[in-house]
C-alpha cells in the first residue's frame, strides 16, 4: 500500500461555529462573539496535533445553519465576511487546514429563490430549480403547492441539483468561497442526496480553483464507494465505526467492531484504498461522553480511534468528554457554548479522568504522526473476543501491533508461529477465559517497544510474552 496523497488530512477536529460561539440563541441580528473570537481555540487544537478543522455550516441561515439563505454571506451571529477570511489566515499560519461545511442539497424556505417562488404561487424564474415541485398539491406549510424536502423537512427546501442552471449558481458560489476565504476543502453535507453526476461536477469545479483541495462527504448509509474515487471525493464520514467504536466498548462486544475493521480495511476489505472521517460524536449524534459512563471508556475509545485506518477526528469539547444528549425536539445540547478557558476545571465535574482526556488525545495523535503504518499502514485483524481486540497496521519495514483489553484486570498476549489457535485449549493469542477468535501473531525476532509507554520486550524465536493493563492498550512497534 502507498502513502496517501499530501493534501490529505491526518487528524480533524470539528467546531460547529452556530453552537459553540452561542449563535444558536440567537437567530436574527449580531451576536457579540464569533469568528474572531475562535482564535484560542484554533491555537488550542493545534496543540492538539490537529492539521485540520472541519467548520460549518457558517452562511446566512434562518436558524441552525443548514437552511441557507445566502451561501455567499457570512450569518450575522458569527460575523461579516473579511472574520472568516482573517480566520482562515490565522489557521494556515498555525498550520491548520479549513474544510468549510458546504451544503449543495437544499434551502432554507427563507432564501429569495423560494420566496420569489412563493409569491408566484409556485411558477416563477426558480420553478425549475425545485426538485419535486408540484403545483397540483399543498404542502404542510400551506403554500399552495408541494416540493421534495431533506428527510421531510419542509424547512429544508431541496434543490435540483442536475438542473444546469443550479449547477452553475453553485459553481459560482464554490469558486467565490476559494477566491475568498482561501479555504482548503470542502465537507458535502448530505452526500448521499446529491448525484454521483453532480458530485463529479462540483468536485472538478473546487479542483479547478484549487489543485490540491480535499473534499469529503457526509453519507449514514449505503456503500461510500458510490460518492468517493477518482474525480469525485476522497473521504466519507464513517458512520459504521462510529457505532461500532462506542457499541462495542459499552457492551463488551469487540466482535462489532472488528467485523467493521475487516469488512472495510482487511485484506479484501471494501474501503482498504481510501481514509475515511472517523469520528466518536458530532453535532447530530448523542456526546461520547452521554455514551459511554465511565472515563476509562472514554479514553479506550480515544485510542482504538487513533490506532485504526481513517482520519481521526474530534468534535468541539468532546476532548473533555463534555456531556450532550438530543432532546425529542432539538439537537441544542450537542452544540453547547463553551468557554475553553473554564472547559478544563468543568471536566473535572463530569467524572474522574474527563480532564485528562485532552491530553490522552494530544499524545495518540503524536504516536499516530510518527508511525507511518498507522497513519496509512494495511489492516489486519490478529484476535477477537468480547473483550479484546488485537490487530496489525503495517507499511512497508513499518509495522506495529496494537492490543486492546476491556477486562478490569490484566491480560497476557502470547504471539505464536502464525498458526490458527483454538483457545479452548490454552495456547491462545490471549489469556482469555471468555473465550475469542484466535491467530496465532507471526512475529520478527528483535526488539518490540510501546510507543505509549516507553516498555520494551525481546522476540524470540516468533514468541513474545506481553501484558496488556486493564481497561487500555499496547501498541507495539518493532524498533529492531
Amino acid at each position: 500500500m502507498e502513502t496517501f496523497a499530501s493534501n490529505t488530512p491526518q487528524f480533524m477536529y470539528q467546531i460547529y461555529p452556530l453552537g459553540l460561539m452561542g449563535g444558536l440563541a440567537h437567530t436574527t441580528g449580531k451576536h457579540p462573539k464569533g469568528l474572531r473570537e475562535l482564535g484560542p481555540w484554533i491555537d488550542h487544537i493545534a496543540s492538539l496535533g490537529c492539521d485540520a478543522l472541519y467548520l460549518g455550516p457558517v452562511f446566512l441561515s434562518e436558524s441552525h445553519g443548514y437552511d441557507t439563505i445566502d451561501p455567499k454571506l457570512v450569518d450575522p451571529r458569527l460575523g461579516k465576511n473579511d472574520d472568516l477570511t482573517e480566520l482562515v489566515d490565522y489557521c494556515h499560519r498555525k498550520n491548520v487546514k479549513v474544510v468549510l461545511d458546504a451544503v449543495f442539497n437544499h434551502l432554507g424556505r427563507k432564501a429569495p429563490q423560494f420566496q420569489e417562488l412563493k409569491r408566484g404561487n409556485g411558477h416563477g424564474r426558480y420553478e425549475h430549480w425545485i426538485s419535486g415541485l408540484r403545483t397540483d398539491r399543498n404542502n404542510p406549510c400551506n403554500d399552495g403547492f408541494d416540493y421534495d424536502t431533506w428527510a421531510g423537512h419542509y424547512d429544508l427546501v431541496r434543490l435540483d441539483t442536475d438542473n444546469p442552471e443550479v449547477r452553475m449558481w453553485w459553481a459560482d458560489i464554490v469558486c467565490y468561497w476559494f477566491d475568498t476565504f482561501h479555504i482548503d476543502g470542502l465537507r458535502l453535507d448530505a452526500a448521499d442526496c446529491l448525484s454521483q453526476d453532480f458530485i463529479r461536477f462540483i468536485s472538478q469545479v473546487a479542483r479547478e480553483r484549487n489543485p490540491e483541495a480535499w473534499l469529503m462527504g457526509e453519507m449514514v448509509h449505503g456503500d461510500y464507494r458510490d460518492r468517493m474515487g477518482k474525480g469525485l471525493l476522497e473521504s466519507i464520514t464513517n458512520y459504521e465505526l462510529y457505532k461500532g467504536i462506542w457499541s462495542s466498548i459499552l457492551n463488551e462486544n469487540m466482535f462489532e467492531l472488528a467485523y467493521s475493521l475487516d469488512r472495510q480495511f482487511g485484506s479484501v476489505g471494501l474501503y482498504r484504498e481510501f481514509k475515511l472521517y472517523t469520528f466518536t460524536d458530532n453535532h447530530d449524534v448523542n456526546r461520547l461522553g452521554t455514551v459511554l459512563k465511565e472515563s476509562w471508556q472514554l479514553h479506550q475509545a480515544m485510542a482504538l480511534m487513533f490506532t485504526m485506518p481513517g482520519i481521526p477526528s474530534i468534535y468541539y469539547g468532546s476532548e473533555f468528554g463534555i456531556p450532550g444528549a438530543k432532546l425529542p425536539h432539538t439537537d441544542a445540547p450537542l452544540r453547547p457554548a463553551l468557554n475553553l478557558e473554564s472547559l478544563g476545571d468543568e471536566a473535572r465535574t463530569w467524572g474522574k479522568g474527563r480532564w485528562e482526556l485532552a491530553q490522552t488525545i494530544r499524545r495518540l495523535a503524536a504516536i499516530r504522526a510518527g508511525s507511518l503504518a498507522l497513519r496509512d499502514g494495511s489492516y489486519e485483524e490478529l484476535f477477537v473476543s468480547n473483550t479484546a481486540l488485537a490487530f496489525r497496521r503495517k507499511l512497508g519495514t513499518d509495522e506495529v501491533i496494537v492490543a486492546a483489553n476491556l477486562n478490569s484486570t490484566t491480560m497476557s498476549m502470547v504471539p505464536g508461529s502464525g498458526e490458527k489457535r483454538n483457545c479452548a485449549e490454552g495456547v491462545a493469542v490471549w489469556d482469555d477465559t471468555k473465550g475469542g477468535q484466535c491467530r496465532g501473531i507471526p512475529l520478527a525476532d528483535g526488539a518490540w517497544t510501546d510507543l505509549w509507554d516507553g516498555t520494551q520486550w525481546s522476540a524470540y524465536q516468533g514468541r513474545i510474552n506481553v501484558e496488556v493493563p486493564s481497561h487500555w492498550i499496547r501498541i507495539l512497534k518493532r524498533i529492531c
